[in-house]
């Protein structure tokens, strides 16, 4: 199967089997941001606290887990639904340019984990690998998306 379909000579479309396959990893980033509220506001400890350096509880219920009060897990799963709809609806450009920002905003909040909380949670990496696969898809559909069929 292509990669790649084409509705006329002039009409370039992405298959149809890359926007499932982001709709369906969006929805996967959207299950673990929200298991990760949930452990923000959950009063018990969380399952992944390993370590002093591998410590859910230590990175998702301290200071820099929320953004002007507003749970960074919260922030994760908006984003990871309009990367989920642009790309459904075909908007490769607007959902590329969401998947930049939640991906700079996943690698800062990896240099927090790693060089000011001194701890890791392993939600939060699962979530950061999401969008990190994300983005290149979409950059990839985004490419895709501008080519023109040739004769």
């Amino acid at each position: 199967m292509s990669i790649t379909g084409y509705e006329s000579e002039h009409k370039p479309v992405v298959s149809t089997w890359l926007v499932v396959v982001v709709v369906t990893l969006a929805l996967a980033g959207v299950a673990i941001s929200g298991y990760a509220l949930y452990l923000h506001y959950a009063p018990a400890t969380s399952f992944c606290n390993i370590s002093g350096w591998f410590s859910c509880d230590t990175v998702n219920k301290g200071p820099y887990s929320e953004l002007l009060g507003i749970p960074v897990a919260l922030l994760g799963i908006l984003g990871y639904a309009a990367v989920g709809t642009l790309t459904f609806l075909r908007r490769f450009k607007l959902a590329a340019f969401a998947s930049t920002a939640g991906l700079l905003f996943a690698l800062y909040l990896t240099s927090l984990e790693a060089f000011v909380i001194f701890s890791f949670c392993l939600v939060c990496l699962a979530s950061q690998f999401v969008i990190l696969v994300l983005t290149i898809l979409v950059w990839f559909a985004v490419r895709v998306s501008g080519k023109r069929r040739t004769k």
